[in-house]
Parts: C-alpha cells; structure tokens; sequence
C-alpha cells in the first residue's frame, strides 16, 4: 500500500511513518519548508491497522496524524 504525507513548515527536520503492525520508516526533509513524501509498505496478515505519520518541525514541534488500514 502507498502513503504520502505532506507537511508544510517553518523547519521540517523530518517524517516518521508507523504502520501499525511494529514496522516503521523514516525519512530526513533537511529543513525544508515543505514536503510530499512516498511509503510503500506491505502488510504480512490480514487485518485492521492504524497507519500514523509524524512530523517534525524545529521551530513548531511534532505533528501528527493517523488512518484505519484494512488489509484483505
């Protein structure tokens, strides 16, 4: 499955990606001031997980948000 997170900032420093099922990735943004960037990441079982991003930002701090995967 495809995630895209995009994050807008005054120093994004970067976005760490949690899948729910105890794998994660992660991805330095080098203080940009915006970003849009891709995971893929393939379930291994069936179920219901809940996906979350979190951003960070030097000067605002964390940010984050999640979403409800079904895996069929």
């Amino acid at each position: 499955i495809g995630f895209v997170v995009t994050a807008q900032g005054g120093s994004l420093v970067g976005v760490a990606m949690a899948f729910g099922d105890n794998n994660s990735a992660q991805f330095a943004t080098g203080g940009a001031r915006t970003a849009e960037v891709p995971f893929r990441h393939a379930y291994s079982a069936v179920g219901v997980y809940e996906a979350s991003a979190t951003v960070t930002d030097a000067l605002a701090g964390d940010k984050s948000a999640s979403v409800e995967v079904h895996v069929q």
